[in-house]
């Protein structure tokens, strides 16, 4: 599984995917979130960490990735699994330094995981029925 992850990334980052990145994407998306756990006396030292950051860089490996990992880890991230969300929330840092200068303002990053900011004191929200 290490080596798909490191093929996947290989192929996300060098080739032009067009049509297909959605099913790369996918391919790999769907080990997200690891839940292995190595058997006892394991000796090939393959690590939960290990395929956390292995399966993070190849979805992280292209840019036109973004529109289908930030969806998928914002789920996860709502999750009532707490090792889920954990993951996923982990997962968000790495996806926001990787896809944040391509998307404007932090784009999903920031308008669905950040709160609204909130008027100036004294003032109403425009949105607010109330005022």
């Amino acid at each position: 599984l290490m080596r798909v992850f490191s093929q996947a990334a290989v192929v996300g980052a060098e080739f032009p995917l067009g049509e297909l990145a959605e099913e790369l994407f996918e391919v790999v998306s769907c080990y997200f979130p690891v839940t292995f756990t190595p058997p006892p006396n394991d000796p090939h030292g393959i690590t939960r960490q290990g395929l956390c950051a292995a399966l993070e860089s190849a979805m992280f490996a292209s840019p036109t990735y973004a529109d289908f990992c930030l969806p998928l880890l914002q789920e996860k991230a709502a999750s009532g699994v707490a090792e889920t969300q954990n993951q996923a929330i982990a997962a968000l840092g790495g996806a926001g330094e990787r896809f944040g200068a391509a998307r404007p303002s932090g784009g999903p990053l920031r308008n669905n995981l950040l709160p609204p900011p909130e008027p100036p004191a004294g003032t109403t929200h425009p949105n607010d029925p109330l005022s």
